[in-house]
């Protein structure tokens, strides 16, 4: 009796392996690609996202390697391979959830998403560390950056029906490098800064983006801090600035500023920092000392 059980066992594990090994030499991993490209390429407007190829994990997800993502502005964005582990359980409800590993930047991004019954993404919560981000270029009018730097931090995201996006963020960035195309900074000897570290904690809630938390402290500046809000529109560009913070200048820095006597003096005589604002919009900011 006992043999007949272990031989019915081993003839199930047997079955459940080639069942497996057949699964996954026979998927269709070309073809999913090409859906999940045409999906992919409706649901994103802000780009477009080339899929060759999907493969089946033995851990029961469904990975890409190397999935070629493109935003607007045709800059790729290094992505190396992407795994979905999604829930069986959520196959039978409105809103199917799933985990995912992202490695991208020469970092790894983790963490959870949750999708509507529309197709929308109603959820998601994500942990990433030690991203790279190299030769990230902004543009503001007047100013060109180039800015380079290592992220890590969490994300929350969340959105119910016919209700705008709700969330928080923390982000940490360390070895921030910023080259700055500006004429007046130009003329001060000014052409970068950088930052040991930077930190920031952020929530958003009824299309308000509210910075409760935002300290750096580099070679140029020993510390500044911010905080404020910035009510947000369609066009990002046209969002609401409403910012307030302080900074202390580095003397290497104040020493730049000979040409300007009264600011050198300013700078000088402080010792608790220089407060400021920053009001307008992000595509013509106006910065108050």
């Amino acid at each position: 009796m006992l043999l007949n059980v272990k031989t019915v066992f081993f003839y199930c594990l047997y079955t459940c392996a080639a069942f497996t090994f057949l699964a996954y030499l026979l998927f269709p991993g070309q073809e999913a690609g090409r859906i999940v490209s045409r999906a992919m390429g409706d649901k994103l407007p802000w780009g477009n996202v080339r899929v060759d190829s999907i493969e089946p994990v033995l851990s029961g997800g469904f990975k890409v390697d190397q999935p070629g993502v493109t935003m607007k502005n045709n800059m790729e964005l290094p992505v190396e391979s992407v795994v979905i582990y999604p829930e069986i359980t959520t196959l039978f409800k409105t809103r199917r959830s799933a985990g995912f590993r992202i490695e991208a930047w020469e970092g790894v991004i983790k963490g959870r998403l949750t999708v509507g019954s529309g197709g929308a993404l109603s959820r998601i919560t994500a942990d990433f560390s030690d991203l790279k981000i190299k030769d990230l270029a902004l543009h503001f009018p007047g100013t060109d950056l180039l800015v380079d730097f290592q992220a890590g931090g969490t994300l929350q995201y969340g959105r119910l029906p016919e209700q705008p996006p709700q969330g928080s963020g923390a982000v940490k960035l360390t070895r921030l490098k910023a080259e700055v195309n500006n004429p007046l900074l130009d003329q001060l000897g000014m052409a970068g800064f950088s930052f040991d570290f930077v930190d920031v904690q952020c929530a958003m809630k009824d299309n308000t983006l509210s910075v409760d938390h935002c300290t750096a402290s580099g070679a140029e500046f020993k510390r500044i801090s911010l905080k404020g809000k910035v009510v947000m529109q369609n066009n990002l560009k046209t969002s609401r600035l409403n910012l307030e913070g302080e900074f202390t200048p580095d003397p290497s820095l104040v020493s730049n500023l000979a040409g300007l006597s009264s600011m050198a003096m300013l700078f000088d005589g402080s010792k608790r920092g220089i407060p400021f604002t920053i009001t307008g919009t992000p595509e013509h900011p106006r910065l108050s000392l």
